[in-house]
């Protein structure tokens, strides 16, 4: 009985050690996950204090938590690449001629 215990342990264990690593890689790239403002900090070069500030200051689509007071906000990858666009710099603008 112990043994048959032992085997139905070692075979749950694998079972959720292997799902858990499934399920981090299709949540990594998942379009539809949101970012919180340390991940989006790390994607411009910044930091998390800036993106939360940007946030406020509403230069940064995001989508708010409804905690009042806090800092649980958090970002669509299209809500990051839209903001990168919106601060391309195309020749026209730089007044190159």
């Amino acid at each position: 009985m112990l043994m048959a215990c032992n085997a139905v342990s070692t075979a749950l264990t694998t079972a959720l050690l292997t799902s858990a690593l499934i399920r981090a890689e299709t949540t990594i790239d998942d379009p539809q996950r949101l970012l919180k403002a340390d991940e989006v900090a790390e994607m411009l070069g910044t930091t998390s204090g800036v993106v939360y500030e940007m946030s406020r200051r509403r230069t940064i689509g995001h989508v708010s938590t409804g905690i009042v007071g806090s800092r649980a906000v958090r970002f669509t990858r299209q809500q990051v690449a839209d903001f990168i666009k919106s601060r391309e710099k195309t020749r026209l603008d730089s007044g190159a001629r």
